[in-house]
């Protein structure tokens, strides 16, 4: 980098002793750098056979994380599409290995496409080498013309990633994300996966190997060296399963794992660890995309960025001042401010916003990753609102609205069922889906916008009462989509739960209490299989009196009310502990089917609220609108109500401080 040359200052000798003290101290304790290297490959050639993606979106997200860590603009090089070819790419490593020094944090990222290509070197239990995907390597094996020659194997990967890590040293950090995967279980092409079940390989090795059961191994060699840097690395598979594409803020198809990655890390903070950082990316994931599980290797234990992370603040500061009425602040969607959420504008050195009324009051018109446009409620005074504190003090609940594809094959039900979408201003046949209805004679089949089974059902009656149970689907599928996200994050209401399997006799008493770490995959992955028992203990970390309420979302999209239970004389009284309290609960529940990903949202509140009246009414307000608090209201809202219906979809607000959600998954597999 070309530097301005230096004035020419005269001063006192005491002070040129000075400065040349302090110029041999920046001399001898030179600055480490953080650099990165971004791939993203989407638009693949039209004759590769490869489908297009949205690899090139996920820099969108990316970029604003680095940055908010500190990485440079002029130090962050992307590679994108036609210029990420085979040579291309290795030539970008061969620069970073040139660039980076001692003491460097390094990052590299490939976004697009993976593959398996048959094992070149004897090194792998299954037989197959993983590699990422550049522009100019087709999809298909054809001898002697395409052998998976521009394929850019693991292995390559991970010399170079050994070199830098031999020159950044064990103060150096190297971090590696992969959002792309390498074999899964097919796809039927509708839901935007990153890779192929086809292998690069001839028709023999394939056959061979297909009768092997796949194999979980690490996919890229992680050496623990004294003299290597620290090295972590994600990725947004299994090498046995597809990886899915997912929607940002925007409405934008990003990488599942980008998006997730650079949530959690523009968050982080000098605290923060990488296995820390993963367990947020796969918490967030499961919610997005619970078919695929990420993956993670390395060193961590370690702090994210070596510990140099940017200090991370409650509250946010203007940047600029767009008119005497809109504002533009430092943080976005990527921070938890999206549009229609509502900030105030406090007094410098505000600690405690919640018991403080804000100097004025806006709402977020435009979010992006890393800033938001904000219009004021009234006119205030631009000389305060530059010093102000600003905090988000009604965080936006969302919309009610659900995205449906339709493959029916009788014409006169596609006509009644459009007709009645199209009279139903909430449900919308645009991408991305949310549910994918397939008729196949007389049943449909439920997939959600992954391709992922969801259900089926049994077509009744006539053809006016078919399209009513599509649409009754479709209502199924946004109101499960609404729960799975149940905001909420009030610091005084802290509640954890906590799965206990148990064993128990033929009367149901328990014998055994079994440690959930058995039942843990290592990636953090609860697996239950059918017909294992467990009991549910609730833990009040936070520091008032709660009341909670758990709801259990299906992977057929029904929900149920747990605590208190439906149809029994519990009182919602009894669902309630004070802080620091503990609470088992006496009744043994069983596992049992749908299979998937079942969720739990354990919900505190700091008045009794009881949720079974308004499942059991099919969302009416038994104690009337005025009566019920916002957390009844916006459950109301899940049944696609009058109300919810005449505001567009836009969801009740039920303010930070009132709720504080929980989230609990697990896979339900069947018994073996």
């Amino acid at each position: 980098m070309k530097r301005s040359p230096l004035p020419i200052i005269h001063l006192p000798n005491w002070k040129i002793i000075t400065l040349l003290c302090a110029l041999l101290w920046c001399s001898t304790a030179a600055h480490a750098e953080k650099i990165a290297l971004l791939v993203a490959v989407g638009n693949y050639p039209s004759s590769s056979g490869w489908q297009h993606i949205h690899a090139v979106n996920d820099l969108g997200v990316i970029r604003p994380a680095l940055m908010r860590q500190g990485f440079l603009a002029e130090h962050i090089d992307t590679l994108i599409d036609d210029k990420a070819t085979r040579e291309g790419i290795l030539q970008a490593l061969q620069q970073l290995l040139k660039r980076c020094k001692e003491s460097d944090i390094v990052y590299f990222q490939f976004s697009g496409h993976g593959q398996q290509v048959a094992d070149n070197g004897n090194d792998e239990p299954d037989g197959y080498d993983e590699a990422i995907v550049p522009y100019d390597s087709p999809m298909q094996f054809v001898p002697g013309v395409n052998e998976g020659q521009h394929l850019i194997r693991d292995d390559e990967l991970g010399e170079y990633f050994q070199k830098i890590r031999k020159k950044i040293g064990l103060k150096g950090q190297l971090i590696v994300v992969l959002d792309a995967c390498h074999s899964g279980t097919g796809t039927r092409g509708m839901a935007v996966a990153r890779g192929t079940t086809t292998v690069m390989a001839d028709s023999a090795w394939v056959r061979h190997h297909a009768a092997e059961p796949p194999q979980e191994t690490t996919q890229l060699e992680v050496v623990d060296s004294r003299n290597l840097s620290p090295m972590v690395a994600f990725f947004g598979a299994a090498q046995h399963q597809l990886n899915y594409e997912t929607t940002d803020a925007a409405g934008r198809e990003v990488g599942s794992l980008s998006l997730a990655f650079s949530t959690y890390f523009s968050a982080a903070d000098t605290t923060t660890s990488y296995r820390g950082l993963f367990e947020s990316i796969r918490k967030e994931m499961a919610l997005r995309v619970s078919q695929q599980t990420p993956q993670s290797e390395g060193d961590l234990d370690r702090k994210v960025l070596g510990g140099q992370t940017i200090a991370q603040t409650d509250f946010f500061r203007i940047k600029s001042m767009r008119s005497l009425l809109q504002v533009q602040i430092d943080a976005g969607w990527l921070m938890g401010l999206e549009e229609d959420a509502i900030v105030g504008f406090f007094k410098p050195e505000t600690h405690d916003f919640r018991h403080t009324t804000p100097v004025v009051s806006g709402t977020v018109i435009k979010s992006r990753p890393m800033e938001s446009f904000i219009k004021l409620d009234t006119l205030c005074d631009p000389d305060f609102l530059r010093s102000a504190w600003v905090y988000v003090t009604d965080p936006s609940p969302g919309t009610l609205r659900v995205h449906v594809r339709l493959e029916l094959q009788d014409s006169l039900l596609k006509q009644a069922t459009v007709q009645k979408i199209n009279d139903f201003k909430l449900i919308l046949t645009e991408a991305p889906y949310d549910l994918i209805v397939i008729q196949e004679g007389q049943r449909l089949l439920l997939l959600d916008g992954n391709e992922q089974f969801v259900d089926t059902i049994t077509l009744k009656g006539s053809t006016e009462n078919q399209a009513k149970t599509i649409i009754q689907a479709a209502k199924r599928a946004g109101q499960a989509k609404m729960l799975r996200n149940l905001p909420g994050n009030s610091p005084d209401l802290q509640l954890k739960m906590e799965i206990i399997p148990v064993r128990v006799d033929d009367n149901g008493k328990v014998l055994e209490r079994l440690d959930i770490a058995a039942y843990t995959d290592a990636t953090g992955t609860i697996r239950l299989q059918e017909g294992l028992r467990f009991l549910l203990k609730v833990h009040n970390n936070g520091s008032i009196v709660a009341f909670y309420n758990l709801i259990d979302v299906q992977p057929n999209n029904e929900f149920n009310i747990l605590f208190p239970l439906e149809k029994t004389s519990e009182t919602a009284a009894f669902f309630t502990l004070q802080p620091g309290g503990a609470f088992e609960h006496p009744r043994v529940w069983k596992v049992n089917p749908p299979y998937g990903r079942e969720i739990f949202k354990l919900v505190a509140t700091p008045t009794e609220v009881d949720l079974r009246s308004i499942k059991n009414s099919g969302g009416q307000l038994t104690r009337g609108p005025a009566a019920s608090s916002p957390l009844e209201k916006l459950i109301s809202d899940s049944f696609f109500s009058d109300d919810v219906q005449s505001r567009g979809g836009e969801l009740t607000r039920t303010g930070s401080e009132t709720l504080n959600v929980q989230t609990l998954s697990f896979f339900i597999t069947p018994k073996q």
